[in-house]
């Protein structure tokens, strides 16, 4: 009988092995990793929030309330940025989360749309 390869035993031990000396994963789009914003002038905002942050089990210190929320559908890249994304980031970063969060879930009546037109250059760059 002919003994067993190198391979043959240490491949298995390998794979045993391997998980237990590993780092953990990190899986994200958990409720420690989500932030729900809210538009706080919407009451079908607040609705629609807290039924999915207690659905979620998102923690109530990663919910942000905003107060001036443009109408309508469609926003400006500018107006996206100052008045929507801006205060979400500050919120993040008073609170020293802007790297750790997976997921920003905008609750209802929000706009749907950013227009992006004014960020496009000239097609006549003649």
């Amino acid at each position: 009988m002919r003994p067993p390869s190198v391979v043959r035993v240490v491949l298995p031990l390998l794979v045993v092995l391997a998980p237990a000396v590993a780092p953990p994963a990190r899986a994200g789009g958990g409720p420690e990793t989500t932030v729900v914003v809210v538009n706080g002038a919407s009451p079908t905002s607040r609705r629609v929030a807290n039924a999915w942050v207690a659905w979620r089990r998102v923690p109530a210190d990663n919910v942000c309330v905003l107060d001036d929320v443009p109408l309508g559908g469609i926003v400006s890249l500018e107006v996206f940025r100052a008045r929507l994304w801006g205060p979400v980031k500050a919120f993040l970063e008073a609170r020293g989360r802007l790297d750790d969060v997976d997921c920003v879930a905008w609750s209802a009546d929000f706009p749907y749309a950013v227009d992006f037109a004014a960020e496009k250059p000239d097609k006549d760059m003649t």
